[in-house]
């Protein structure tokens, strides 16, 4: 299938495309039907230089949208919905028809997609307010809403990882990749839907485009302070925002709390220097910010179940 003009079989009773151009990009995208409501998408694509590409889509549903590699900005052309997305994020969308514009950089790019139709939203999500207006807001005419957008968690990333590199082939492949689908959804459901008061209040906070931003520019700066965190009092004077703002749209932005951002975003970087790094334990510990390496161990061992030092008996040396 040309990658100049890739067309959709989650929808076939409209005209499903996108576009790229063509010269700047190589690579695949698959498409795999699970079954009548659920389908897979898997982009694995280089790009020559910074470009463009034009999309018309109807989902009539949700995506679960997992950027594993690469860096792109999706701009709505029929509503607000603006997205960028880096390494490692997760963003869970709500979308009717959708006509857009991404900006993807230059490098390599790969993305799984699910798309879950609005029968399959119906039949699996639980009854109660939370249900009843996701499939309200399907029934407006232009219904695009991002609903989580958030750092990717350990345990994702390994069924996320099983899903790209399944050992078989044949009947044995589409039930091992069927099966880590949906436990892959029933992660991202329990996680989005396991308090429904707490998700709709939370909705209710109107977040500007600087609000958003500013939110992002604070999780930037935790990042690169991880070894000395500011407070979040001095973390929403650093971005010009109040704190309560800050602490409830991180929760609508990304998913999560500040603290428990950085937490997981430390300890995920650990995992990788403690397979891939020439350090020691004390100094990883260090590096990312714990001040004693028991405390390390401890928060490590809870979150990978395993020791930091016996994952780094599984180092590769070359």
């Amino acid at each position: 299938m040309s990658l100049n003009n890739m067309s959709y079989k989650f929808n076939d009773d409209k005209t499903n495309s996108m576009i790229f151009m063509k010269e700047k990009i190589s690579g695949t995208i698959m498409e795999k039907e699970i079954n009548k409501n659920l389908f897979l998408l898997k982009t694995n694509i280089t790009s020559q230089d910074d470009t463009l590409s034009d999309s018309s889509v109807t989902i009539d549903g949700m995506v679960l949208s997992f950027n594993l590699k690469g860096q792109s900005d999706f701009k709505s052309n029929i509503s607000n919905l603006n997205i960028k997305t880096s390494n490692n994020i997760t963003n869970i969308i709500l979308s009717k028809d959708e006509n857009s514009k991404t900006s993807i950089k230059k490098g390599e790019i790969s993305i799984i997609d699910i798309i879950l139709k609005k029968d399959f939203l119906a039949q699996n999500i639980p009854n109660g307010r939370i249900k009843d207006k996701l499939l309200n807001s399907l029934q407006k005419d232009i219904c695009n809403e991002l609903l989580s957008h958030k750092t990717t968690n350990y345990q994702t990333q390994l069924l996320l990882n099983d899903i790209n590199n399944s050992p078989f082939d044949g009947v044995l492949n589409d039930m091992f990749v069927q099966s880590k689908v949906l436990e892959l959804v029933y992660l991202e459901f329990k996680e989005l839907f396991i308090n429904q008061n707490s998700f709709l209040d939370t909705k209710k906070l109107k977040l500007s485009i600087q609000d958003i931003e500013s939110i992002k520019k604070a999780k930037e700066i935790l990042i690169q302070n991880m070894q000395n965190p500011p407070s979040i009092m001095q973390l929403a004077k650093m971005v010009a925002i109040n704190d309560f703002k800050l602490k409830s749209g991180f929760k609508i932005v990304f998913g999560t709390t500040p603290h428990n951002l950085l937490i997981d975003y430390r300890l995920t970087l650990a995992r990788t220097l403690l397979l891939d790094a020439d350090m020691n334990i004390n100094e990883i510990s260090q590096h990312i910010g714990y001040k004693f390496t028991a405390n390390f161990s401890t928060a490590f061992s809870k979150k990978f179940k395993v020791l930091p030092k016996d994952l780094m008996k599984s180092r590769k040396y070359y």
